[in-house]
């Protein structure tokens, strides 16, 4: 508001002595979540709390899309402006508690890495280098198996299923579940931090995977991607 508003026309305040306040309570989930079911779910826990005000009536703004979620912003009212943290802090294990049983994931920040591997490269590129004759493709293929020892596919792959591998669980996507499966985004990233490669060597291995049949699309006969997309192991 202008300041000369406050010098020239009456100004009134209709929050003076009164007891009732507003309170934001910000909430970021997965690009996966459906933005209705979301609102709807916060609005639930909002009505459900009893220090939360019926009237004004709790509301639900989408606020933003952010670099690893949909932010969402809950406003509710309440008496005793005093007593704000405590309700936040309730409200937010109540919100966690109703997302977890509603399957709607609260996402962690995504990160990029920039190292390099020496073995991972070297495999990477024979992989891509064409044979002329048989010779050069039975020249090519002992290669390979020398770089794959180094590489260590047995051990990329025990590492991804342990339990400091890519998380492994049940997943909801429009109402379908996927029993099992992990995210190639989360593997991609795996992929990176536990191996040091960027992140095209990354997508690449990930498709290795693929083509020998290790992992697979949960749904479709799809390549390995860098994205929300559910793959599972075989075996």
């Amino acid at each position: 508001m202008p300041n000369s508003r406050f010098l020239e026309s009456e100004v009134i305040n209709w929050t003076h002595d009164s007891p009732i306040c507003r309170l934001h309570v910000p909430v970021g989930v997965s690009y996966s979540s459906d933005p209705n079911k979301v609102r709807s779910v916060l609005l639930d826990v909002a009505k459900s709390h009893p220090d939360v005000l019926v009237n004004p009536v709790p509301q639900v703004w989408f606020k933003d899309f952010g670099d690893s979620s949909l932010n969402f912003d809950l406003l509710i009212w309440r008496r005793e402006p005093e007593k704000q943290s405590p309700l936040r802090s309730d409200l937010y294990y109540r919100i966690e508690q109703t997302l977890r049983h509603h399957q709607i994931e609260i996402p962690f920040p995504q990160r990029d890495l920039n190292l390099r591997s020496t073995h991972i490269d070297e495999f990477l590129k024979s992989l891509k280098q064409p044979a002329s004759d048989k010779t050069a493709v039975q020249s090519e293929s002992s290669e390979k198996n020398k770089l794959c020892q180094s590489v260590n596919l047995d051990d990329i792959i025990s590492q991804m299923q342990g339990a400091e591998g890519v998380e492994i669980k049940d997943r909801w996507y429009r109402s379908n579940l996927y029993p099992a499966c992990f995210i190639g985004a989360e593997a991609v990233d795996w992929l990176m931090r536990t191996q040091n490669c960027q992140k095209e060597d990354a997508i690449a291995l990930g498709q290795l995977l693929c083509d020998l049949a290790i992992i697979h699309h949960v749904s479709d006969d799809l390549s390995f991607m860098d994205g929300y997309h559910f793959y599972r192991f075989s075996n």
